[in-house]
């Protein structure tokens, strides 16, 4: 299976998501056209076969949040270091409620890895009805189990350091969109896995990436802070 497969699963999975948030916001015609683009994806990799399954790790930002005590989560796309997020901010899935939004409580934020895996003709089936959906409720009852399996195992990386610079470089994306808060979250998880990593048997060249990432985390870090003061 070629890169660029995978790639199109990533951005097919990358519009699913969209157009729920699009739901969320009750902008309904931006969440059509999302579908429209992943059923055009879909259609495309079934060329290639009817099921699917990456042997490539995705990455996901995972956004933990709270609403009246009420836990939930979502999961944004990471495609070739961007993050694919539609808002900037996590009120902004509220829409026009203010109630909500005003609610809303950032609780985790952390990089999930998954196997992207699913039946293409069932996924198409599922995104063909979810075109007559008008509510999120609606999208979520039309794509039924379809991305089950693609989230059903998450992967646990064995290099912190990876996930050091992945946590860094989810950092990066946030500050770019203006949302500090998550960007902190970040920080931190990669400071912690760089402490945890540090811990173990390196080399001089592994000693000195993580001397370098801990500064420009460190650095990073101290900006914000200032900014917020």
């Amino acid at each position: 299976m070629s890169r660029k497969e995978s790639e199109s699963a990533e951005w097919l999975i990358a519009h699913i998501i969209l157009a729920n948030v699009a739901f969320l916001q009750n902008d309904n015609n931006t969440a059509h056209s999302h579908i429209d683009e992943a059923i055009e994806i879909a259609e495309k990799l079934a060329q290639h076969g009817t099921d699917y399954n990456s042997p490539n790790i995705s990455k996901f930002a995972k956004i933990v949040f709270s609403i009246e005590g009420k836990r939930e989560q979502i999961l944004f796309p990471i495609i070739n270091g961007i993050l694919i997020s539609p808002i900037l901010r996590l009120e902004e899935l509220a829409g026009e409620d203010k109630k909500i939004a005003k609610a809303m409580k950032l609780k985790e934020v952390s990089i999930s890895y998954f196997k992207l895996r699913f039946h293409i003709g069932e996924l198409i089936s599922a995104l063909r009805d979810a075109k007559n959906a008008d509510s999120s409720e609606q999208f979520a009852i039309s794509m039924g189990n379809s991305m089950v399996e693609s989230f059903k195992d998450e992967f646990k990386p064995d290099d912190l350091l990876d996930v050091a610079n992945d946590n860094f470089m989810l950092a990066r994306n946030m500050i770019s969109t203006g949302n500090p808060p998550v960007a902190i979250l970040a920080l931190q998880n990669a400071e912690r896995s760089l402490e945890t990593y540090s811990k173990g048997d390196l080399d001089k060249s592994h000693r000195e990436r993580v001397q370098k990432l801990k500064k420009e985390v460190g650095a990073i870090t101290t900006a914000i802070s200032r900014k917020s003061s």
